[in-house]
């Protein structure tokens, strides 16, 4: 389950700037600025695929007085607890060796999970099995935690939401983890920083 560092960029993916230009990394093409569409938090730059329900969010955080798997251990659990996540598990954390475009990188690692979460309060019945993937970078020098988290749906309930707009749209689970896998990875090999202002004085 080893993390593969894909060869070369996706061709269907695009670079994106991130709070205001001061930083910047490669996400898939198909995923929007959700931001074009509703408010974001300033401290979130979040993108999304409604056909696939799929999206992924990167967060500037304080940085979190805990080791690094503990980190990602308390990232994952108040994502689950936000999302009123049931049947809740971590599959595995995965220390990656660097960030090529991002020296003063610290810990660099990356969570993988799965839960079963229904959206907007939608109840049990409206609930569907997703695969997380949470990556934190550290950045000592900011005093700061990124992190960047990958929701993909496994298995879309009839009674979901999302569950119109993703029929016929959604990969095999197989399918959908491995390219999630490559998202993030894609997504760490590109993040960049090119104003450190961003983080204060």
């Amino acid at each position: 389950r080893t993390l593969v560092r894909p060869r070369h960029v996706d061709g269907m993916a695009a670079p994106r700037m991130l709070f205001g230009g001061a930083m910047s990394t490669v996400l898939p093409a198909r995923l929007g600025d959700v931001s074009d569409v509703r408010p974001v938090p300033d401290h979130q730059e979040v993108f999304a695929d409604p056909e696939r329900d799929q999206s992924v969010i990167v967060e500037l955080l304080e940085a979190q007085d805990a080791t690094n798997e503990q980190a990602l251990q308390v990232f994952f659990q108040d994502l689950v607890e936000l999302n009123g996540g049931t049947q809740a598990r971590v599959e595995h954390v995965e220390k990656l060796q660097s960030v090529p475009n991002l020296p003063e990188a610290g810990y660099t690692g990356v969570l993988e999970g799965h839960m079963v979460a229904a959206k907007h309060n939608e109840g049990p019945a409206a609930a569907n099995r997703v695969h997380l993937l949470l990556a934190l970078v550290r950045l000592p020098r900011a005093k700061t935690d990124v992190l960047i988290t990958l929701n993909t749906p496994l298995e879309i309930s009839m009674n979901s939401s999302s569950a119109a707009a993703t029929n016929g749209h959604l990969p095999t689970a197989d399918t959908a983890v491995e390219e999630a896998r490559r998202i993030v990875v894609q997504a760490i090999d590109t993040l960049q920083v090119s104003d450190w202002g961003l983080f204060g004085p």
